[in-house]
């Protein structure tokens, strides 16, 4: 399985993986197959063939709708 690692950096890189993780998260992404944090907890990595073949508009915008839904009409 060939990983793309992203290495944490400052606030507003680990904010962007926090947000990337949420997106996943709501998604069908699964946990520690097509995503995840390295043992060593320093990389957050995506499986390159699920980033390559995903569909990252429709995972935006579930993730956005999912979090701010309660507080839109």
């Amino acid at each position: 399985m060939d990983k793309i690692l992203i290495s944490m950096g400052d606030f507003l890189k680990n904010a962007g993986i926090v947000g990337l993780n949420y997106m996943l998260e709501q998604s069908e992404a699964a946990k520690y197959v097509d995503y995840g944090i390295t043992d060593d907890g320093q990389y957050f990595w995506l499986d390159r063939e699920f980033a390559q073949n995903a569909d990252w508009t429709d995972i935006y915008f579930k993730g956005f709708i999912s979090y701010f839904k309660p507080f839109t009409t």
